[in-house]
């Protein structure tokens, strides 16, 4: 009887996709939260002092561009997620060079700004950003054999 393998044949393979699985899941939660809420949580309003109630009766058109701009935050997070998942179970399984590459230029481009403005907001997004990097890291470092080989 032959063994069945898990993801792939390779153990640091199998551990690098479920790095970056559970990376992209917490990514689809994130995102789902600000395009389903579409308001402020609690660390912009410890950011800015002012709750979305606040701004929405100083400014009812102000909040409600605030709350666009919070959708489509989300909306970018949760396409990147997206796409992160199907690049892991299309090319990234069958270890293609351009799946690799395009997992990190595609995640950079969202982590990059997305750190520097969690690091000045703060909050608990930030813890989440720190796990986001670590998972990235993790992921590509432990893939990168596998594809550049």
């Amino acid at each position: 009887m032959s063994e069945s393998k898990f993801l792939t044949d390779s153990r640091n393979m199998n551990i690098a996709i479920i790095s970056l699985i559970i990376l992209d899941l917490i990514m689809m939660i994130m995102g789902l939260l600000y395009v389903i809420l579409g308001t402020f949580f609690t660390y912009h309003v410890d950011y800015i002092g002012m709750t979305a109630s606040r701004v929405r009766s100083f400014n009812p058109k102000l909040m409600n561009l605030i709350s666009m701009f919070i959708r489509m935050i989300g909306f970018g997070i949760l396409s990147v997620s997206i796409g992160g998942l199907i690049i892991i179970f299309t090319g990234f399984k069958k270890r293609e060079k351009g799946a690799w590459m395009l997992y990190l230029f595609q995640h950079l481009m969202l982590a990059i700004p997305l750190m520097w403005i969690t690091y000045v907001v703060g909050g608990i997004s930030l813890i989440l950003v720190i796990i986001g990097w670590i998972l990235l890291i993790i992921g590509l470092i432990l893939s990168y054999k596998e594809f550049f080989k």
